[in-house]
């Protein structure tokens, strides 16, 4: 829950997405993110992190094709 209100800045994409909540109901961990109203459902998972930036509240991202 931690990462609620920070960016999610991905290599591919251009536009930093604000997480909106984590569902942590699943042994998958999945970061909530508004695309223009629609939900996405991103991995919590380490391979896809760069970099987590706790002062500015930013989490740089590789995420596969496909999965935004």
């Amino acid at each position: 829950r931690d990462f609620i209100n920070y960016w999610m800045i991905d290599k591919k994409h251009v536009k930093p997405r604000a997480i909106t909540g984590v569902d942590d109901s699943t042994l998958n961990v999945l970061l909530q993110i508004d695309r223009n109203g629609e939900e996405l459902l991103i991995p919590a998972a380490d391979e896809f992190f760069d970099k987590v930036d706790t002062d500015n509240k930013c989490i740089y991202t590789h995420l596969p094709d496909g999965l935004v």
